[in-house]
């Protein structure tokens, strides 16, 4: 896709998502709480997709350059590729240690054959080893870390409002749309376009927190204002 279409795309599926909340609350008589708690599921289908990026994700931080749906051009990987190299170099100690292993193991397994180290097909590259086992503890880190954001999140909604009592059908109709959403910008942006490319790990376990502080301030001020002018549709 083009940078033209793929806004086309992913607007439209955004809007879209977000016109089921809109009807909710219009047309079948959704409460405040129950607005709120669509959106609070939002930021868990945001997390979702936050481990599959971060688990994909290949590059150091490139800041410009993995601006979400901003394309990704020969000289961001031209510099990424500095910046990888530049990265290897300053963690060579670490990859001499893994590659004495990978040796150790590949050795050990040409005698199990009976066949030569030299026969045994090559490992990954080095650098490629310690990029995936460095992305485990930051993986889990952020579930923890964001699952505490959620839990504060879903606190601060059962504190102004009850649980809403919605149709099942509603709730996976607001889901599969807010789904929808969130993975055509994934598969459009993030994997079509390359943003997977030049962000870190990192960077993308970042990427989530700007939202949840926006949503943690609608919460608290909204329900003031819905409470104070007694007016839920608003």
């Amino acid at each position: 896709l083009t940078k033209q279409n793929a806004r086309w795309v992913t607007g439209i599926a955004l809007i879209v998502a977000n016109l089921m909340p809109l009807a909710g609350v219009v047309l079948l008589g959704w409460e405040p709480g129950a607005l709120l708690f669509a959106y609070w599921l939002e930021s868990a289908v945001v997390g979702f997709f936050n481990v599959i990026k971060m688990a994909q994700a290949e590059g150091p931080v490139l800041a410009e350059a993995a601006s979400e749906g901003r394309e990704v051009k020969e000289g961001d990987l031209r510099r990424l590729s500095e910046l990888r190299q530049s990265a290897e170099g300053r963690s060579v100690w670490l990859g001499r240690i893994l590659g004495s292993i990978a040796e150790a193991a590949k050795a050990q397994r040409a005698r199990q054959q009976g066949s030569s180290p030299a026969s045994v097909a090559s490992e990954q590259p080095i650098s490629r080893t310690i990029s995936s086992v460095a992305k485990v503890p930051l993986m889990l880190f952020f579930l923890v870390h964001y699952g505490i954001f959620m839990t504060v999140h879903a606190v601060f909604l059962l504190s102004f409002f009850s649980l809403p009592r919605l149709p099942v059908e509603q709730w996976l109709l607001t889901t599969l749309l807010l789904f929808t959403s969130h993975g055509v910008s994934y598969l459009v942006y993030f994997l079509g376009r390359g943003e997977y490319r030049v962000i870190s790990t990192g960077e993308q376990m970042g990427r989530p927190y700007g939202r949840i502080a926006v949503m943690h301030i609608t919460i608290i001020f909204g329900a003031m204002l819905i409470q104070a002018l007694q007016a839920p549709a608003l």
